[in-house]
């Protein structure tokens, strides 16, 4: 299915009605509205442009390239949305990004797609790419659990070191309650993929002539993997946090 210039513009077009009622209504949004569709714009080009060049020139190393790039900037995504300290922070999450999108892409390229070659370029970036946009919001959730545990609950964690606990079974109960808010998250966002917000993948999927059942299938399965990567990185990120953590660092924050 190709999407010819003239459909381009139509669909283009569409953008005219949320900007009329904007407008009509006097909501004061069309500058934040019309940045919004801006900045959608230049990713998505940006993503085709990456991707047109894996293509062409038909290069692992340039692929992963790509995928790591994408992840790293994943991370910094999450860094700014949980208003983070870049130099502090933005390594564990970079790590915990990567390790946890390579880890499920891997799985789900060999083991549940059936593929011999993982980096094919039509499946190793769409794949990698899709899990490293699903990891933020979870990853965020659970750095914003983490640092304000330590802030406010500064008290307990000298508490626990004061009755012969280490600084490792100390921080345990931070990185328990920041998991817990990640897999709330991803748990809200599967319920959401599924029932109340469009299953994207499956209407595409079908749109592409796949089958109905092999269309759901892919769904289920994309959103199972998505999940998994979610867990995956916000558990190493943790694991990395909470080696680096010092008594120092949380005197300082509290």
């Amino acid at each position: 299915m190709n999407i010819s210039s003239l459909g381009i513009f139509f669909g283009v077009l569409l953008a005219a009605l949320p900007v009329f009622i904007i407008i009509r209504f006097r909501l004061n949004l069309t500058r934040r509205f019309l940045m919004s569709l801006v900045r959608m714009v230049v990713a998505t080009g940006l993503l085709a442009a990456l991707m047109t060049l894996a293509t062409w020139a038909q290069s692992i190393t340039l692929s992963i390239a790509i995928s790591i790039i994408i992840g790293l900037f994943t991370a910094l995504t999450t860094t700014v949305k949980a208003r983070l300290k870049p130099g502090r922070d933005y390594l564990p999450i970079a790590a915990g990004s990567l390790a946890g999108v390579i880890i499920v892409a891997f799985y789900f390229i060999f083991l549940v797609l059936g593929m011999r070659d993982p980096f094919a370029i039509n499946v190793f970036l769409p794949v990698t790419g899709l899990l490293a946009g699903s990891i933020t919001g979870a990853n965020t959730k659970a750095m914003v659990a983490y640092n304000d545990s330590l802030v406010h609950h500064g008290q307990l964690y000298n508490y626990l070191l004061g009755n012969g606990c280490t600084q490792r079974q100390a921080l345990d109960y931070f990185a328990r309650r920041s998991l817990r808010a990640a897999i709330v998250e991803v748990s809200k966002r599967m319920s959401r993929l599924a029932i109340i917000e469009a299953p994207v993948a499956f209407f595409v999927a079908l749109m592409g002539n796949m089958s109905i059942l092999t269309a759901a299938a892919l769904q289920a399965l994309l959103l199972v993997a998505t999940a998994s990567a979610s867990v995956v990185a916000v558990f190493i990120t943790l694991t990395i946090k909470r080696k680096r953590s010092k008594q120092t660092a949380l005197t300082s924050e509290a």
